[in-house]
């Protein structure tokens, strides 16, 4: 089964600029930091706001032997039973917002 999420807003780069991150000056420094699990969210007002990428990559792919594919800016960040890789694309490539797929792998019981 293939599930897509996509949203319009303002990246995940544009997530940590708006949290005033000056260490986080690309969408593959912001791709990076989120996948290793440097969160914006940590914050007491966003005391059990979602799950993060970590876990739910983790979860889904070596948990449930899935795909996880997310992609902001002009970066994409791929993990598989593989591989795990952040390609960043051309700046003229560009998703405005946030996409995740996730293919999860379905098994007959």
């Amino acid at each position: 089964m293939d599930v897509c999420i996509a949203d319009s807003g303002i990246t995940i780069w544009g997530t940590y600029q708006k949290k005033g991150a000056v260490s986080v000056t690309t969408d593959k420094d912001a791709i990076s930091n989120a996948a290793n699990g440097k969160s914006t969210k940590e914050s007491p007002e966003n005391e059990g706001r979602g799950s993060g990428i970590p876990p739910s990559k983790g979860m889904l792919v070596e948990g449930l032997g899935g795909k996880y594919f997310l992609c902001s800016g002009n970066v994409f960040l791929i993990k598989t039973g593989l591989k795990e890789e952040i390609i960043e694309l051309p700046s003229s490539i560009q998703w405005p917002g946030t996409l995740v797929l996730l293919r999860i792998l379905y098994q007959k019981l």
